[in-house]
């Protein structure tokens, strides 16, 4: 993409980069990744079977894959279904709305997903609070050496959390929609606060 348009004589002869960015942009929102078994995965638009709504239930009523011995795109229902019911498949768990406006064209009212960055990292969080302490309270909570040795320790904590998890959080801390606080936040303004 970063090539085409920094460069449009790499389009194909008599495209228009618009028409371009308008092919790359149908291709994104109907478009599905399919694993074709083997490790060979493609990016195909799929007639009808892209026309399908997505769900964010958990168990969707319907699924697609990939049946190598009919060289089709399958859909299936998962459960019961009545004529005429509307047939969901999941485009994937755990989409934000920035990822489905992105991908597919569309956003979804109150997406659980969706979280919006408070700070870049605990020291920025940190830095914040002191300030904010100093505003309120008339008097700084504790010397930089003393934050500082607070945030290494709440990171150490997170770190071990992650080495023993397998999964290590962004160092964006983060607030979700649901009242969704990044716990990393409450761990170091209360690690601060006792402290005090």
């Amino acid at each position: 993409h970063e090539k085409v348009a920094s460069s449009p004589a790499s389009l194909p002869k008599g495209t228009s980069l618009a028409a371009w960015r308008r092919a790359v942009s149908l291709a994104h929102s109907r478009g599905m990744a399919v694993d074709l078994g083997g490790g060979k995965k493609v990016h195909l638009v799929a007639p009808f079977a892209d026309l399908l709504n997505h769900t964010m239930d958990e168990f969707p009523p319907f699924t697609w894959l990939y049946d190598p011995e009919e060289e089709a795109l399958c859909v299936q229902a998962e459960v019961a279904t009545s004529a005429g019911e509307e047939a969901l498949i999941s485009y994937g768990q755990s989409r934000s709305n920035r990822e489905l406006l992105l991908f597919y064209g569309f956003t979804l009212e109150a997406n659980p997903y969706d979280t919006a960055t408070v700070f870049d990292s605990i020291n920025h969080a940190a830095e914040w609070f002191m300030e904010w302490w100093a505003s309120n309270r008339g008097q700084g909570i504790m010397d930089a050496a003393a934050v500082q040795a607070v945030c290494e320790e709440v990171q150490s904590e997170m770190d071990a959390e992650a080495a023993f998890t397998g999964h290590s959080a962004p160092p964006a801390l983060t607030v979700g929609a649901r009242l969704h606080v990044d716990y990393r936040i409450l761990d170091l303004l209360e690690a601060l606060v006792a402290r005090h």
